[in-house]
């Protein structure tokens, strides 16, 4: 067998250039994957990264705060509307039942004046 110096020249050249090809990609692609599993396109650091995290809970924890505060508003409104209710038709009992004495009051008054005569 007989070795083609053109042949292994070519080889070497392909060679060369397939390994400064994975250099260039060993740069930039670890960043690459780690931006699009984070869904991340732009310079930040994981530094921004995480305080983006923790923004983003925070921020769902006072959402899920204020929906509570809200159901418990409504709740409590609610509450409000119907001891608001409870108290007219206590007060209109009140007024019936002081109505009722007092027109009782007087026919017994009156009775009494009645039978005097």
């Amino acid at each position: 067998m007989e070795i083609d110096d053109k042949k292994v020249g070519q080889i070497v050249n392909k060679l060369e250039s397939a390994i400064a090809t994975i250099s260039r990609m060993d740069m930039w692609l670890p960043k690459a994957i780690d931006n699009a599993i984070h869904g991340h396109s732009g310079t930040m650091d994981h530094v921004d990264m995480d305080r983006m995290r923790k923004d983003k809970k925070e921020e769902e924890k006072n959402d899920a705060e204020m929906d509570s505060l809200n159901s418990q508003i409504k709740a409590s409104q609610k509450q409000t509307r119907e001891i608001a209710k409870q108290t007219r038709y206590i007060m209109w009992g009140l007024v019936i039942t002081a109505v009722g004495s007092l027109l009782s009051l007087v026919f017994q008054i009156s009775q009494f004046f009645l039978n005097k005569k």
